[in-house]
C-alpha cells in the first residue's frame, strides 16, 4: 500500500465514482474492506520479507518452495457496463446520419442477398419452363454478378461506416476521460 508516501488518498469504484478519499489514515477507518486489503497486504509483504531473509542466509537450505512463492490469486471482478455508459458510446459514434448508412447499409446488403437467392430460383425454374437454349445464361448471371456487387458494397460501406463511428466514439469518450483526469485539483 501507500500509507508510507501518500498525503492523500481517493479510492475508486468498479465504475469509476469516488469511494473514499483523504489522508491514507482516514481512508482505512472510513472503508473496511480496504482495511482488511490493506492487512492482508501487508502480511504478504512481511511473509515475502521473512523467505527473502531465509533464503538469503547462506548454509541455510530452504525450506519449503512453495510456501516461499510469491503467487497471489487474482482478484476476477464481475461487473456489468451501465445504461448511461452504453448510450454516451452509442450517441459518440454518431447522430441520425451514421446510424442511417449503418444500418441502411445492413440492410441493404440483407436485401441483396435475399435477392439473390430468389434469382438463383427464378434461373433454375426457367429450365423447367422453357427449353434450355432459349434461358440466357449471360443475362442471369450478369444480373446476379450485380446483386452480388451490391450485396458487397452495401456491406463494405456499413461496417466502413460503422468502423469509422466506433473509432470516432472511443476517441471522443478517450478525451473526455483524460480532460476529466487532468482538468482536475490536485492536493
Amino acid at each position: 500500500m501507500v500509507t508510507d508516501i501518500a498525503d492523500f488518498v481517493v479510492l475508486l469504484s468498479n465504475d469509476g465514482r469516488i469511494v473514499t478519499q483523504g489522508t491514507a489514515e482516514e481512508a482505512l477507518r472510513m472503508n473496511k474492506n480496504l482495511l482488511e486489503e490493506a492487512v492482508g497486504s501487508q502480511e504478504i509483504v512481511e511473509k515475502a520479507k521473512e523467505d527473502f531473509n531465509v533464503a538469503s542466509e547462506p548454509n541455510v537450505p530452504p525450506t519449503d518452495y512453495e510456501a516461499s512463492r510469491l503467487i497471489v490469486s487474482e482478484e476476477v471482478a464481475l461487473g456489468h457496463v451501465s445504461w448511461d455508459s452504453l448510450k454516451t458510446y452509442l450517441t459518440a459514434m454518431g447522430g441520425l446520419s451514421f446510424w442511417t448508412v449503418a444500418l441502411g447499409g445492413f440492410f441493404a446488403a440483407e436485401v441483396f442477398n435475399a435477392l439473390g437467392s430468389w434469382l438463383l430460383g427464378y434461373w433454375s425454374s426457367q429450365y423447367n419452363d422453357r427449353p434450355p437454349n432459349e434461358v440466357s445464361i449471360g443475362y442471369y448471371l450478369s444480373l446476379y454478378s450485380l446483386i452480388l456487387i451490391g450485396a458487397g458494397v452495401s456491406w463494405t460501406v456499413a461496417i466502413l461506416r460503422f468502423l469509422y463511428g466506433s473509432i470516432r466514439a472511443s476517441g471522443e469518450i478517450h478525451r473526455s476521460l483524460v480532460n476529466s483526469i487532468l482538468g482536475t485539483t490536485l492536493r
